[in-house]
């Protein structure tokens, strides 16, 4: 797990066991925490700052449940990771 800097997107990337690499918003929904901060355990990320915990194999939320990560796509091309923004997103 870790972040990247796409354009003017903080992108969360994790290669969980048994996935492809998947790509995330980096900030935590609740306060704008760096999520590459957090613990991971499994396919659960807790947020460092404030324990919110997301399920990284679907971005969607465990605690609270009404929460949901921005999903990404990706491609991987030989070693390079391909992570699509969308042009009108702001």
């Amino acid at each position: 797990m870790t972040d990247v800097q796409v354009g003017d997107e903080l992108i969360l990337l994790v290669h969980l066991a048994g996935t492809n690499v998947r790509a995330y918003q980096g900030y935590c929904p609740h306060q704008k925490t760096i999520l590459a901060d957090g613990k991971l355990d499994g396919n659960i990320l807790t947020c460092a700052a404030h324990f919110w915990q997301f399920d990284l194999s679907t971005g969607e939320g465990v605690n609270p449940k009404r929460c949901q990560l921005h999903r990404y796509p990706v491609k991987v091309e030989d070693s390079t990771i391909c992570v699509g923004i969308p042009q009108d997103r702001r």
